[in-house]
């Protein structure tokens, strides 16, 4: 698992009618710590009208070997097992974080996040476990304030679970609590 920052190439839209639009992206991806060149991804995402999240295809190649990668994530794992550095929770917070801004985006609605705090870091066994509060923003909907707990264990995907609170208490979520929860599983990826 690399944490990454990654710089968009290519974007195209295309119109499908009757059915949504289509948007072919082609990014590169970075090292988020040292500024190394990781790899190539190419991604289509298709927001269908009558569905409210897209569809995904996305598709990576890696400039590292597989056994590179995997030194790299114990690496990561045992600096996390060893410390709780303010700077090293930041970091792998943007793995969570930035999943909670997509899973909460739509076509023309995008959040990103603005601020990650409260962090704490526990050991159990062969599993991290890492609490976050991060505040969530958009330009143009309601803002979020979630509780985010990832787990990582080196045998299993990283999993994400959040809980969501609206920062406009005026606003409320489909289901009228104000409160909107989610989980996803990381697969093991290359990058």
């Amino acid at each position: 698992m690399h944490i990454v920052k990654c710089n968009f190439s290519l974007y195209v839209l295309q119109n499908i009618p009757g059915v949504g639009h289509e948007y072919s992206l082609q990014f590169y991806t970075k090292h988020i710590q040292t500024g190394q060149y990781l790899g190539k991804c190419n991604a289509k995402v298709r927001y269908q009208k009558k569905m409210s999240k897209p569809l995904i295809d996305i598709s990576c190649t890696d400039n590292k070997d597989a056994d590179q990668i995997m030194k790299d994530d114990y690496s990561l794992y045992t600096k996390l097992k060893a410390t709780s550095s303010p700077d090293e929770l930041k970091y792998f917070a943007n793995v969570g974080s930035s999943y909670i801004a997509w899973k909460e985006s739509s076509e023309y609605d995008g959040y990103v996040t603005r601020e990650i705090k409260d962090a704490k870091r526990w050991v159990r066994d062969n599993t991290l476990e890492f609490d976050y509060t991060i505040l969530v923003d958009s330009d143009v909907s309601k803002n979020f304030s979630c509780h985010m707990r990832i787990t990582w264990n080196l045998e299993l995907p990283i999993k994400v679970k959040y809980t969501c609170f609206s920062e406009d208490t005026s606003a409320e979520s489909a289901d009228g609590s104000g409160e909107e929860s989610g989980s996803y599983e990381f697969f093991q990826t290359n990058f």
